[in-house]
């Protein structure tokens, strides 16, 4: 595994100590862990809009609005789909689709506006 140095002031170090030490897990596992959710949280810098990508994607919303993601995601092609009740009110739906990255981009700008989606969650492969 190829190993990176970084700098960081005290505090921060003391943090990553803090939390990595209550996480149970050793600095460079905390750290891996860490740039690995930045990453997933700003996946959509990843995209280049000239592919065609492959990829699951997870949805979060509200079983009413359930119907509203299917309907965006008409521009891809959905290759599978998994549905699950979380709760009485609450839905996962995870979808296989292959779609280019202008589509891909435009299906994810159209989820986050819906008013009932709690989490979007892209699986690219890296």
């Amino acid at each position: 595994m190829p190993i990176i140095s970084l700098s960081v002031n005290d505090k921060l170090l003391a943090d990553v100590s803090a939390f990595a030490k209550k996480s149970k897990l050793g600095k460079s596992e905390f750290a891996r862990a860490a740039l690995s959710q930045y990453i997933d949280s700003h996946y959509k810098q990843l995209i280049d809009a000239s592919k065609t990508y492959v990829l699951s994607l997870s949805v979060i919303c509200s079983e009413s609005h359930k119907h509203d993601v299917h309907q965006i995601l008409h521009d891809a092609t959905v290759r599978s789909q998994f549905h699950m009740c979380l709760d009485r009110k609450r839905c996962i739906e995870v979808f296989g689709i292959e779609s280019t990255g202008k589509k891909l981009l435009a299906i994810l700008s159209r989820l986050e506006l819906l008013p009932k989606v709690e989490k979007i969650q892209l699986c690219l492969d890296r």
